[in-house]
C-alpha cells in the first residue's frame, strides 16, 4: 500500500535524523581518536627520550619503548579509536544511501497514489 503524505514525511524526518545522528558520531569518533593519538604519540615520545637518556642505542629505542606494556596499550586504544572513526564513516554513507533510497520509494509511492486515484474514478470525455 503506498504510503499517505503524513507517512512519507514521517520516514523522511526519521531518515532525517539517522542521518544527522551519524554525523554526530562521526564527530565524536573523529575527537576520541584525536585524543588517542594524542596520547599514544606523547608517551612513546617520553619513552624513546628516557630510553636514550637512560644510554640506550638510539636505533633500538623506538623498538624498545613500543613493547612497554603502557605505550602498547595506548596504541592499542589508538588503533580502536581508528576502526570506530571508520565504521563511523561507514555508517554515514549507508545512512545517506538508505536516505536516498527512501526518497525514490517516496516518490513511487507518490506517483502510485496518484495513478490509481485516476484509475478508481470515472472518466469524462467531453
Amino acid at each position: 500500500m503506498p504510503w499517505s503524505f503524513d507517512e512519507a514525511l514521517e520516514r523522511h524526518a526519521d531518515a532525517k535524523t539517522a542521518q544527522h545522528e551519524t554525523g554526530e558520531e562521526i564527530v565524536r569518533a573523529y575527537r576520541e581518536y584525536g585524543k588517542a593519538q594524542k596520547l599514544y604519540a606523547v608517551a612513546l615520545a617520553r619513552q624513546i627520550l628516557e630510553l636514550k637518556r637512560d644510554g640506550m642505542a638510539v636505533t633500538a629505542c623506538e623498538t624498545v619503548a613500543k613493547g612497554d606494556p603502557n605505550i602498547a596499550e595506548l596504541r592499542e586504544a589508538r588503533d580502536i579509536a581508528e576502526g570506530l572513526r571508520e565504521s563511523a564513516k561507514v555508517a554515514a554513507w549507508a545512512a545517506n544511501k538508505d536516505r536516498e533510497e527512501l526518497a525514490r520509494l517516496i516518490d513511487w509511492s507518490f506517483r502510485r497514489e496518484l495513478a490509481e486515484g485516476y484509475a478508481s474514478e470515472p472518466r469524462s470525455y467531453r
